[in-house]
């Protein structure tokens, strides 16, 4: 239900690149929750995430600027 509406709303290209950010988003939240420690290779993988993100959404990043 959830990924329908946001495809509807965004467009399945920037619905799909969200859906990047789902493994920084799971990890902050076990850290939240349960505890769980962030280490230094969370903390890689979600500036390559986040950076892969960018690099793919660039263009228009710099058209709407």
């Amino acid at each position: 239900v959830a990924w329908n509406s946001a495809v509807s709303k965004i467009g399945p290209v920037a619905a799909t690149n969200a859906m990047y950010l789902l493994p920084p988003a799971a990890a902050l939240a076990a850290w939240a929750m349960l505890r769980e420690p962030i280490t230094m290779w969370h903390g890689i993988g979600g500036v390559l995430i986040l950076g892969g993100i960018v690099i793919l959404r660039w263009e228009n990043l710099r058209k709407s600027s």
